[in-house]
């Protein structure tokens, strides 16, 4: 197993930042969901390249921002 790599929160805030205002710049301050369903590849298949993934579900967009909305 490869030696972990360590990114610093503060590092990360600001990746995430300057994605979302070249985001809000590009396509204002509301993006259409076009489609509601998604492909969802749990964590672990996504990072184990050792083998094939085995677990893909579907995601539904509707409920994960319902979920936003509710810890907002």
């Amino acid at each position: 197993m490869a030696e972990p790599l360590f990114v610093s929160i503060e590092e990360l805030r600001s990746a995430l930042s300057r994605a979302l205002t070249a985001t809000e710049e590009r396509l204002g301050s509301e993006v259409a969901l076009q489609d509601d369903y998604y492909w969802h590849l749990q964590v672990d298949d996504a990072f184990d390249m050792s083998r094939d993934a085995e677990s893909l579900t579907v995601g539904q967009l509707s409920g994960d921002l319902a979920n936003v909305r509710e810890r907002g």
